[in-house]
Formats: C-alpha cells, structure tokens, sequence
C-alpha cells in the first residue's frame, strides 16, 4: 500500500486526532510539486478531504479544506475535479456559518474559492461559478484583512472573462461591494477591487455603465492621490482605458469627470506602464470618439505630452501614438485650423519633430507610414519639403496656445 493510500485509509478511522494527523500528511503531499499532488489525487484523496472539510471536528475540517485548496489551485483539470466531487457546496456550507469558525479557518476558506477562481482556459462553469458568487459576499464583508483580499482576487479572477462570468458578479451585488472597499484605508485591498471593477469595464457596454453609475469616475483622483501608489495609477488608467473603449456617451463621462488632466498627468510622471495605458486611454477617445471630444484632448495638452511618447521603446506604443497624434491634427485642421500653426510650434519645441524625421527611418513599415503622413501632411512645405529644411528660420510663436 502507497503512502497516499493508507492515509486516506486513516481519513476513514473513527479517531479525530488520527484524522487530523492524516489531513495534516495529505496537505503537505498536495503542497508539493504538481506530479505529487496528482499522486494523492489519483489515490482518490479528493472525495475523501472534501467529504471531511465538513467534518464536525473543526480542526479536522479546517485541514482537509487547506489540502481541497492545494488541489484546487494546481490546475483547471483539479480544480474542476474539485468541483465534481462537490467541493463547492462544502465550501458554501462552511460558508454560511463563517462568523462561528476560527479566524484561520475563515482565512483558509477564502484562500480556497481564490484558488477555484485563478484558473483559465477554461474558466469554472458559470453554475460554479454562480455558486461561488453566493457565497463571496460574505466574505468580502468579513472583519479580516486577509479574507477580505482573498476574496478581492477572487472576484478579479471571476471577472476576467466573458460577460456571462462578469454579469454574475453584478447581478450577486459583489461588485458594489467591491466598490466600497475603494474607501478602504488598506492599500492591499486597493490593486484587487481595481483590477474587478476593470475587469467589468472589459465587458459591454451595459457592464461599463453600471460601473459608471456607481460613481466611479468620482473616485479616481481623490483615490490615486491618496493611495500614492504605481500599481493604484497603473490599475485606474487600465481602468479608464476600458470606459474609453466604450460608447461617446461613456467617453464624454471621463472628460466631464475631470479626467483628461489625470491622464496628461501619468504620461508626464507615470513610470513606463502606467504611460502605457495612458497612451491606450487616449487613443480609445482619438478612435471612438466624436471630434468635439478628440479636441478636448488637444484643448488640454496632450498632443504635445503624447509627442514626447515617440521615444518609447515598444513599437506597438510608438504606432498608437503617432495614430492618435494625426487624428488630433486631423481634427484641428479640419475645425480649429486658426490654432493649427500654435499646435505645430508646440510639438517642434517639444523636439518632436525630430524625432518624426528619425522615425521615417524605422525598420518598422507602420512607424514609417504614420510618421511620413504626419510630416508631409502637417510638417511640410507646399513642395512637400520638411518645414525647418525648406530655408526660412522658425520664428518662435506670437501667441500663447491658448484655445
């Protein structure tokens, strides 16, 4: 008899203490390399540590959840194993009773439906997924901190996938109580109820606006300002990357809430990922939305802070940018053109248009493209010959640009 066989022999004796001895052994086993917890599993360990993750014996119970967990979290192939043998009403059972459990069961618990969640390709069902949004509400308003950020990431698991999977966690009232953790004091609550309410902003457009009505887009800088954290700046923008893939309704929502000046801000001062979605961000407004709003973004500045973008090393973010640049001058030449000369001396004092000189020279076919017609459609003389190479001196601007 294998080791994982007469332990899982001993689960079955009528003796508490051995029980607990055995559950004790098989976490240990299934805490180790993915090879040894699938040697306990296909001893047939998991029906029998579920089965005992009831168990009235709180320390045995607590045990055996803590090995369900280590199997749950090895892969999507456990964790639907788990659920096969009925995991997920075991955990919901304990659930309902989590305010008369010790603390560090509750803990364990939490950790165990993060684990279930983690896994994708494939998700969890939705009919498991729908029973664990039963139960997450509980413990998301528990008292303790860990719980709490437990159950934070599992609903950021549970939320990155479809709009099915999304739904769930709105229609089960999780996702309001994610928002309010955005007033917590602990900054670890922060990243994960960032990454859940942007998660939901992925979906449709009915998700994103329940995101909205919440009074989200309120929150933001009072958020990033008392936080003062990368990952909290990195999470809002993503965020409000997402609202700005939306409809011109959602659009004109983050410019009414004040927001273009945040994103100015994190591509002056954001480190390289936060620009990145910054960039993101503003490119959604330049693609998807109205001309007015495309002006906003010009009106603000941002065309000569994107400019200094061009440097980056990621050719993907040097093409969005020179895209977003040219629809911003496509825009002002098309409905502001008496500001199009004050917009240029901008960019030309920024050193951009160096840098666009320089970028017709990329190996890159696109970086190429979009820089030439920036240069030639904006940047040239009548004979298509780059304006500080035509002869005349630049004369510094005789306004402020002031729109």
């Amino acid at each position: 008899m294998s080791l994982q066989n007469a332990l899982i022999s001993i689960c079955n004796v009528q003796d508490d203490k051995l029980r607990y001895e055995a559950c004790w052994s098989l976490t240990n086993i299934v805490s180790g390399t993915s090879e040894q917890t699938w040697a306990a599993v296909k001893a047939g360990a998991t029906q029998h540590l579920v089965n005992l993750s009831v168990h009235p014996s709180l320390n045995v119970a607590e045990q055996a959840l803590w090995a369900v967990a280590n199997i749950a979290g090895d892969s999507s192939q456990l964790r639907d194993l788990v659920i096969e043998c009925r995991g997920l009403e075991a955990m919901l059972e304990i659930a309902r009773h989590i305010d008369s459990i010790p603390l560090s069961f509750a803990r364990t618990l939490s950790w165990a439906f993060s684990n279930i969640c983690r896994h994708k390709n494939p998700s969890a069902s939705l009919e498991a997924l729908r029973l664990i949004c039963q139960a997450l509400p509980s413990l998301l308003n528990y008292s303790d901190k860990q719980v709490r950020h437990d159950a934070l990431w599992a609903v950021s698991y549970l939320t990155d996938g479809n709009d099915e999977q999304i739904s769930l966690s709105v229609s089960s009232g999780v996702i309001d109580i994610i928002f309010s953790t955005l007033q917590s004091s602990d900054t670890q609550l922060i990243a994960p109820s960032l990454r859940a309410l942007g998660n939901v902003c992925t979906g449709n457009d009915d998700l994103t606006q329940y995101v909205i009505n919440l009074g989200l887009l309120k929150e933001i800088i009072p958020l990033v300002e008392r936080v003062k954290s990368t990952v909290t700046m990195k999470e809002s923008t993503w965020l409000l990357s997402n609202i700005l893939a939306g409809t011109q309704d959602q659009i004109q929502a983050v410019i009414n809430a004040g927001l273009l000046p945040y994103l100015k801000e994190v591509l002056k001062s954001g480190d390289y990922k936060c620009q990145y979605e910054a960039i993101w961000a503003l490119a959604n407004i330049a693609t998807g939305g109205t001309s007015q709003q495309i002006l906003s973004m010009v009106h603000e500045g941002i065309v000569t802070e994107l400019s200094l973008m061009l440097s980056m090393k990621s050719s993907e973010i040097v093409c969005l940018t020179l895209e977003t640049i040219y629809t911003c001058l496509c825009n002002v030449a098309n409905l502001t053109p008496d500001v199009m000369d004050t917009l240029k001396d901008s960019i030309e004092e920024m050193g951009a248009l160096d840098k666009l000189e320089e970028l017709q020279n990329s190996d890159n076919d696109k970086i190429y493209q979009n820089a030439y017609r920036i240069i030639s459609e904006f940047f040239s003389d009548e004979d298509g010959v780059p304006a500080d190479d035509a002869g005349d001196e630049n004369q510094p601007p005789t306004q402020q640009y002031n729109f």
